[in-house]
C-alpha cells in the first residue's frame, strides 16, 4: 500500500488531466497560497482532500497546538471515534456484524453526536443492568451450590446415624455421652454446633481449609463442593462451596473473621434439611427469571448494534474525514498579517484558540502542487464554492520562490515499480529534480540478484511464486495480511523480475538445480572442433570437468568486477547529469569529471584488460595468459619498467599504463583543491555597514568577520579533504565489494550441488531393498533442504547483498537521500492508513 496511499483520486466533474511521465526526475512542482473565506473553507477543503493533489504548509508552526482555532471540533471527533470504538467492541463481543457501506454519510457532525450520545447512554444502561443481574445470578448461584453441599451433608449425617434431627440435636447428644465422637471440652464445645457456609476461590481454599483446621485444633466438621457455572455469556468464577460446622460461638467468631481475611463470601445455612429443600426450588426459579431477564436484554442491544452496524462504516468514514479537514484548516492562519503593517495586525488580531470570533475572517494557507494539477485545483475551488453560495471568491495563487523550504519530491508509482522505489526511499528520499535510482534498479536489482542466484531451476520456482501473487493480486488484496505475507505480496513484480532474471542466469552458467545440462545440440568438445562456440552459456563439458572450479571462480570473478565497475561509472555519470541540471558547474567540472578521470584510469582500464583477456587466443598463440593481478603491480609499483614479454596483452602497454597513472594522480588534486578554493573566492566580497561605525568597532567587528571567513574556508577545505579520501579509497573497497556477486554465486552453485550429490543421488547408489523407500526419502530431504535454504536463506541473503551494493557502492557515488516526500491531504490516503 505504499504507492497506494498516493494515488490520487480525481473529481469526475472535473477535465482530465493526463498524469505526464515522471520516471528519472520527480515531478515538476507549484509553490500555491490560498485565500479562502471562512463560509467556504470547509467545504473548499474538503474537496481538495478527495482530489488528494495538495500538501499544505503550517502557517502556525508558532502556535500551540491546543490553542489552534478547530482544536475543539477536532476534539469533537476524536469523542465520536471513541464512541465508534466502542460500538464496535460491543458489536464484536456479542457476535453482530458489521454491514459495510459504500460511500460517506450525509449525516452532519452534530447530528452524529446526538445519535452517538442517546445509542451510548442507552447502551450503557443496558450493560449496568446486564451486569447487575449478572451479579445476582452468580450469587444465586453459589448459594444454590451451597445449598446442595448442605444437603449432602444432612445426607452423610443421615445414613451415617440414622438421625434426621438438626445439627444442634446432634451436639445435644454428643454431649450426653450417645456420639462416641464427641469434641473436646473448651470454649462451650459440646453445648452446640455454629454452621459457617460461603464460597471461596479455588486457590485459596487449601490456605483456609488448613487455617480453619488450626484453629479449630481439629474440632470441625467441613465440606467444600463445586459450583456449577450455567450462564453462558459471563466468564467462569472459579470458586468452591464450603461449609463448616464448629462448636462454640468464640471458634464461629474465630472461622468467620478467617473468611473474610481470605475475601470468601458467606451466605446463611439453613439448620434442617427440609427448610433447604424448600429454598432450592425458590432459587432455581428466581436464577431461571433472571436470565430470561437478561436474554432479552441482550437481544436489546443486539438490535440497537445491528441497525447502527448499517451505517457504521459511513459513519466513520465521515468522521475520518472532517477530523482531517479540521486538523488542514488548524494549517491555515485565520489573519492576513503577513500583508499588513505590525499597526494593523495589532488591530485585526483575535483570540487564536476561540473560533465564534472569526465570523467573516479570511484564511490564508500556502502548500504544494504538482504543476499539471493547478488548473484541477482551481476548478475544484470554484465548484466547492457554488455549492455553500460564498460572498467573496477565495482566491489561489501560484507564488515564485521557496514556500518553508525547497519542494517536495513526488514521484508517481504504479504496482510494479512500487517495489523498487520502496527499496530507494528507505535509504532516503531523493531531492527535487534529482534523478531517481527507483528507475534503474528496475533492471539493476533484479540483474546483480540474478548473478548471485542464478539458476535455472530456483529461478523458475521464484517465478512461479511471484505469477501466483500476482494472479491472485485482486483476491490478496481485499484480505487482510500479516507483516510478512504482507511484504511479500507488496513486492511481487520485484520477485518476477528477480526470477527472471535468475532464470537468465542460469542459462549464462547452464545450472539447474546444482547439474549442468546438455543443451543446444550438445558440448562443442565432443568433435574436437577448436574453433566451435557453444550458442548460450558454458560449455557443459566445463561442468563435468576436473578443473570446473578454477573457471568458474575466474569468470565469475571477472564478470563481478564488469559490473561492478560499470555499475559505479553509471553513478557517476548520474552526478554529471545532476550538476548539469542545476547548473553546479563546480561540482561538474571539480568533482564529477576528476572522479570520472580517476575511475577510468585505473578500474576502467581494469575491466579493458579483462576484455582484452577474453578476445585473445592465447592457445593460437603459444603463449600463457597473463595475469591480471600482475600487470596491475607492474602498472603502480614499477612505474616506466618494461614489462616481461610473459605479462604483455597488447603493444605499447607500458606506455598507456604510466599515461592512465599520471591522470589518476592528477585527479587527485583537482578533486581536493579547485572547489573549495573557487566557493572561498565567491564569498570573499564582505557586505557593507547599515550603520556608522567608528574606527574601534569597524576593527573588532573585522577580526570577528575575517575569524569567521577563516573558519568557513578551513571547513570547506576539510570537508572536500574527506571527500577525496573517501572516494579515493571507496573507489578500491567498493570495487572490491563487488566481488560479493561472485562469492554469493559460487556459494549458491556449491550448495545446489551438494544437496543433489549428497542426498539423492547417495540414495541412487543404494542395492538392497530399501532402495526405494530411500529414494523417497531422500527425494524428500533434497525438496526440503532446497526450499528451506536456497529458496528462502539464499534468497534473503542475496537480496540484502543486493540492496547494500545499491545503497552503498552505487547511489553514494551522487544521491543524496535527503529530499521531502510529497504528501498530499488526501481522503485516500486516510483510509490506507487506517486499514493499516
Amino acid at each position: 500500500k505504499h504507492s497506494e496511499s498516493h494515488a490520487m483520486a480525481a473529481d469526475e466533474t472535473l477535465e482530465d488531466v493526463s498524469e505526464p511521465a515522471a520516471l528519472m526526475r520527480s515531478m515538476e512542482m507549484r509553490a500555491l497560497q490560498f485565500i479562502l473565506q471562512r463560509e467556504s473553507a470547509l467545504e473548499i477543503v474538503s474537496e481538495l482532500g478527495k482530489q488528494g493533489y495538495v500538501q499544505f504548509v503550517d502557517q502556525n508552526s508558532h502556535v500551540s497546538v491546543f490553542e489552534r482555532i478547530y482544536v475543539r471540533d477536532i476534539r469533537r471527533c476524536e469523542d465520536l471515534e471513541r464512541q465508534l470504538r466502542l460500538f464496535r467492541e460491543m458489536m464484536k463481543s456479542m457476535d453482530v456484524p458489521e454491514q459495510p457501506e459504500v460511500g460517506t454519510s450525509d449525516e452532519t457532525l452534530e447530528e452524529l453526536q446526538t445519535q452517538f450520545h442517546d445509542l451510548e447512554e442507552e447502551l450503557t444502561k443496558l450493560t449496568s443492568a446486564k451486569k447487575t443481574l449478572a451479579t445476582d445470578v452468580r450469587h444465586k448461584q453459589e448459594y444454590q451450590g451451597l445449598l446442595k453441599a448442605g444437603s449432602e451433608i444432612f445426607d452423610i449425617v443421615r445414613s451415617a446415624q440414622a438421625w434426621s434431627a438438626s445439627p444442634q440435636q446432634i451436639a445435644r447428644e454428643a454431649s450426653a455421652g450417645e456420639e462416641p465422637g464427641s469434641v473436646e471440652e473448651g470454649e462451650g464445645a459440646g453445648r452446640y454446633l455454629e454452621s459457617i457456609a460461603g464460597v471461596v476461590a479455588r486457590d485459596t481454599r487449601v490456605a483456609l481449609e488448613r487455617a480453619v483446621f488450626r484453629t479449630c485444633r481439629g474440632n470441625v466438621y467441613m465440606q467444600f463442593r463445586d459450583v456449577p457455572n450455567t450462564a453462558e455469556w459471563e466468564e467462569p468464577e472459579d470458586v468452591q462451596a464450603f461449609v463448616f460446622y464448629v462448636s462454640g460461638k468464640k471458634a464461629a467468631e474465630k472461622v468467620n473473621r478467617l473468611c473474610t481475611s481470605l475475601s470468601a463470601r458467606k451466605y446463611h445455612m439453613p439448620n434442617s434439611l427440609a427448610e433447604i429443600q424448600a429454598l432450592e426450588p425458590e432459587i432455581a426459579r428466581a436464577i431461571e427469571d433472571l436470565l430470561t431477564v437478561i436474554e432479552s436484554q441482550k437481544a436489546r442491544m443486539k438490535d440497537l448494534l445491528a441497525r447502527a452496524s448499517s451505517t457504521m462504516e459511513g459513519h466513520a468514514r465521515k468522521i475520518r474525514e472532517a477530523k482531517a479537514v479540521y486538523a488542514t484548516l488548524n494549517l491555515f492562519s485565520p489573519y492576513l498579517a503577513h500583508k499588513t503593517s505590525k499597526t494593523e495586525k495589532s488591530d485585526k488580531t483575535e483570540s487564536v484558540g476561540d473560533g465564534s470570533r472569526m465570523s467573516g475572517a479570511l484564511f490564508f494557507g500556502e502548500g504544494w502542487a504538482p504543476a499539471h494539477h493547478v488548473p484541477r485545483i482551481r476548478a475544484a475551488i470554484v465548484a466547492a464554492e457554488a455549492r455553500v453560495s460564498a460572498g467573496m471568491p477565495s482566491m489561489v495563487t501560484e507564488v515564485e520562490g521557496p514556500v518553508h523550504g525547497p519542494p517536495p519530491t513526488y514521484l508517481p508509482t504504479n504496482k510494479v515499480t512500487q517495489g523498487f522505489q520502496a527499496l530507494i526511499d528507505s535509504y532516503g528520499i531523493a531531492r527535487y529534480q534529482e534523478l531517481n535510482p527507483g528507475v534503474p534498479a528496475i533492471v539493476t536489482f533484479p540483474f546483480l540478484f540474478g548473478i548471485m542466484f542464478g539458476d535455472i531451476g530456483h529461478g523458475s520456482l521464484l517465478t512461479l511464486l511471484a505469477l501466483f501473487l500476482i494472479i491472485q493480486e485482486k483476491s490478496l488484496g481485499a484480505q487482510k495480511l500479516s507483516e510478512i505475507p504482507a511484504q511479500v505480496f507488496f513486492a511481487r513484480y520485484t520477485l518476477l523480475f528477480m526470477g527472471l532474471f535468475s532464470v537468465y542466469c542460469g542459462f549464462i552458467y547452464n545450472e539447474m538445480f546444482g547439474f549442468a545440462l546438455n543443451l543446444w545440440g550438445g558440448s562443442c568438445w565432443k568433435d574436437g572442433n577448436p574453433t566451435c562456440v557453444y550458442p548460450v552459456g558454458v560449455d557443459p563439458v566445463w561442468c563435468w570437468s576436473a578443473n570446473k572450479l578454477g573457471l568458474f571462480n575466474s569468470l565469475k570473478m571477472k564478470i563481478s568486477i564488469v559490473i561492478g565497475v560499470s555499475q559505479m561509472l553509471f553513478g557517476i555519470s548520474c552526478k554529471v547529469a545532476n550538476s548539469l541540471h542545476f547548473r553546479k558547474y563546480k561540482d561538474l567540472f571539480w568533482e564529477a569529471i576528476p572522479e570520472t578521470v580517476f575511475m577510468m584510469s585505473i578500474f576502467g582500464y581494469l575491466v579493458l584488460l579483462i576484455f582484452i583477456k577474453w578476445g585473445t587466443d592465447w592457445v593460437g598463440l603459444g603463449l600463457p595468459a597473463p595475469s591480471l593481478l600482475d600487470n596491475l603491480i607492474i602498472m603502480f609499483l614499477k612505474p616506466g619498467t618494461p614489462i616481461p614479454e610473459d605479462k604483455v596483452l597488447y603493444r605499447g602497454q607500458g606506455t598507456v599504463q604510466i599515461m592512465l597513472l599520471g591522470f589518476a594522480m592528477a585527479a587527485v588534486p583537482l578533486l581536493f583543491f579547485p572547489k573549495p578554493y573557487l566557493t572561498c573566492r565567491e564569498k570573499r566580497p564582505g557586505y557593507s555597514a547599515i550603520h556608522p561605525k567608528t574606527s574601534e568597532d569597524n576593527d573588532v567587528e573585522g577580526g570577528e568577520n575575517q575569524e569567521h571567513e577563516d573558519d568557513g574556508a578551513s571547513e570547506l577545505y576539510i570537508h572536500q579533504l574527506i571527500h577525496t579520501i573517501e572516494y579515493v579509497l571507496g573507489c578500491i573497497s567498493n570495487t572490491a565489494s563487488y566481488l560479493r556477486l561472485w562469492a554469493l554465486s559460487l556459494a549458491h552453485s556449491e550448495l545446489s550441488e551438494v544437496f543433489w550429490d549428497r542426498v539423492v543421488l547417495a540414495a541412487l547408489k543404494v542395492e538392497s531393498s530399501w532402495a526405494v523407500p530411500a529414494l523417497v526419502v531422500a527425494i524428500t530431504m533434497w525438496a526440503v533442504l532446497t526450499v528451506a535454504v536456497l529458496m528462502l536463506m539464499e534468497t534473503m541473503s542475496a537480496s540484502l547483498h543486493d540492496v547494500r551494493l545499491h545503497w552503498v557502492e552505487y547511489m553514494n557515488k551522487f544521491y543524496s537521500g535527503d529530499g521531502r516526500k510529497f504528501s498530499p491531504f488526501s481522503f485516500k490516503a486516510l483510509e490506507n492508513t487506517d486499514e493499516e
